[in-house]
């Protein structure tokens, strides 16, 4: 634009007869100089879009040498076989479903496949789902009528599902060539009387049980979930068992109401190699009569047991009686106050104090390193203001003579706080790892009903445990107390009732070892009872923070005969939670 023009830009008045025509005689100028730049940028941008479509041809050719390059073609099978098996699920063992391994390595390509099928480890290893749904559709009282149509479709539809489930499980246990079965099956069934699944014992259901028992002699470790009326009774066939996780259904011979919580014991637990047993809650107290043991060689050989069912104080002795050489074991222990008949309150009160001292007092283990103690029901706030009526915990005495312990987890809400502390004083000298509360790594596994969920009390106050009474004061003279576990470790605790500030003054005073700290504090894992705060920062800047975040919920699967019905949450087949 002219110099002597620019003025006009900043008015709003019209310009002037002499100022228009020489516009008019300005303009065509600059618009043929546009139109030769956007032919310009027209032929750029399509010799730009040729060129790229040249880049999208070379860079797909670069790939497909690169591809047939890549290392993993040129790995050995045997190394391709152990990456194959950590692919493998951790946690459990794997369904057969084409979206994870082994079935999803098989289809990857044709070598892959070959290697796949012809490592028997990894086929050693298999989750069964089923069900009796084809037999029970057309069969159960409360089934509605009226559709018999649908149903026998339904039924058919079931039936085939199952007898290609049944060819699969046969296809997938002959690739494990001899190797050692760890085998876990979930059987959903919709009969509550042991005459009605007696009755549909067959098709599908005993086609599976065939199958499995062709290679019962091959069986390390089961997980059984169903009725106990539908495993055989074989435990001379189970030589190789070692690890047992069982959960029967309570199925009865007479209406639900008038059922004998006591039967047989399980002629299961009789194999004679049995290392490692655990029990779900009906299991426990159902179906195992503790008056005879029914371990084979009176369960010396047991080094792990995990009872989810509540036991009695007496039959918890009789089990640790027998089992003399356990190395792992979690119990839930409930009072029996069926002989308390017309007996006062405090009477109970007293005579259950006395029978959980004694048991404590009775076990005798030396080199204990590893304690979890929960205790129902909770110390109210009621009873901290009116003070402790009794002279220390039943569990007291245990801890007194374990002077190897390391590991102590204890819920704060089961002492009174002079208690607690009492407690963390005895375990000073050995304790390296402490949690208060529940273990954080352990947070989107499965709580079992009786243990209180830590997570629904999360709003509530805890006056039980102060983190102050573990912080150790730089300027502490030579008379000052010995302050608690000067060599721990690690620290957990949930749901944490603290401020920001005493995690930072408990953090800094254990960072270096010093005259009361003999070791430095390396992992401290808190979830706290309230949202973050804008204000929050990191304690220190040396110690490493991990955020968890609960799982991703798997897809809900309704029906009974889907490969990864009854998962939990966290892809788990096991609901309860084990050592």
């Amino acid at each position: 634009m002219e110099p002597r023009l620019v003025h006009l830009l900043n008015v709003n008045e019209p310009p002037s007869e002499s100022d228009i025509h020489e516009m008019e005689d300005l303009l065509p100028t600059p618009l043929l100089e546009l139109s030769e730049i956007d032919k310009e940028i027209s032929s750029i941008e399509n010799r730009l879009k040729t060129l790229k479509e040249r880049r999208e041809e070379v860079q797909r050719s670069v790939d497909d040498y690169r591809r047939i390059l890549s290392p993993i073609r040129r790995l050995p099978n045997d190394i391709l076989h152990e990456i194959f098996l950590h692919c493998l699920p951790q946690n459990r063992n794997p369904i057969m479903t084409s979206s994870e391994a082994p079935l999803l390595l098989s289809r990857v390509s044709s070598k892959w496949r070959s290697v796949a099928h012809s490592s028997p480890r990894l086929w050693a290893q298999l989750h069964i789902t089923f069900c009796d749904n084809h037999s029970i559709v057309n069969s159960s009282p409360g089934w509605p009528r009226g559709e018999e149509n649908l149903n026998k479709q339904l039924e058919k539809r079931v039936y085939a599902v199952l007898e290609r489930r049944c060819e699969a499980v046969k296809e997938w246990l002959m690739r494990s060539g001899s190797c050692p079965l760890s085998i876990s099956i979930f059987y959903s069934s919709n009969a509550w009387k042991m005459e009605q699944i007696d009755s549909h014992i067959d098709g599908p259901t005993m086609e599976l049980f065939k199958i499995l028992l062709e290679f019962i002699h091959r069986w390390t470790t089961i997980e059984l979930r169903m009725p106990s009326t539908m495993f055989p009774n074989s435990p001379d066939a189970l030589s190789a068992l070692t690890n047992l996780r069982v959960n029967f259904h309570p199925q009865t011979s007479s209406p639900i109401t008038t059922f004998d919580p006591l039967s047989s014991p399980i002629t299961l637990f009789q194999v004679p190699n049995l290392q490692r047993l655990s029990l779900g809650g009906f299991t426990a107290r159902s179906f195992w009569n503790l008056d005879s043991l029914p371990f084979a060689a009176r369960g010396q050989r047991l080094s792990y047991v995990c009872c989810h069912g509540l036991l009695t104080i007496t039959e918890a002795s009789q089990l640790l009686k027998q089992c003399i050489n356990l190395e792992h074991c979690r119990l839930y222990i409930a009072q029996d106050y069926s002989q308390l008949d017309g007996q006062s309150l405090q009477e109970i009160t007293e005579h259950d104090l006395n029978l959980t001292t004694t048991f404590y007092s009775s076990i005798d283990a030396p080199r204990l390193r590893w304690l979890d103690y929960h205790r129902q029901p909770y110390v109210s706030t009621q009873e901290m203001l009116a003070g402790n009526p009794n002279p220390e915990p039943p569990i007291l005495s245990l801890i007194q003579r374990s002077t190897k312990l390391k590991t102590l987890l204890v819920e704060p809400r089961g002492f009174y706080p002079a208690d607690l502390r009492k407690v963390l004083e005895v375990v000073s000298p050995t304790v390296t790892h402490l949690v208060i509360g529940q273990e954080t790594s352990k947070l989107p596994r499965y709580i079992p009903s009786r243990r209180r969920n830590f997570a629904s009390a999360i709003n509530t106050s805890s006056a039980q445990f102060e983190l102050d009474w573990l912080l150790i004061e730089s300027d502490s003279g030579p008379e000052a107390p010995i302050p608690l576990l000067p060599h721990l470790e690690t620290f957990e605790w949930f749901p944490g009732y603290v401020s920001d500030d005493v995690v930072i003054r408990f953090i800094r005073s254990r960072m270096e070892p010093s005259f009361y700290s003999k070791t430095a504090l390396k992992h401290v894992r808190i979830v706290f009872n309230r949202t973050k705060k804008p204000t929050d920062r990191k304690p220190v800047s040396e110690i490493k923070v991990d955020l968890n975040y609960l799982p991703k919920p798997l897809k809900k699967e309704f029906e009974p005969f889907s490969p990864s019905y009854g998962l939990t949450r966290d892809g788990r087949t096991w609901i309860h939670d084990d050592i």
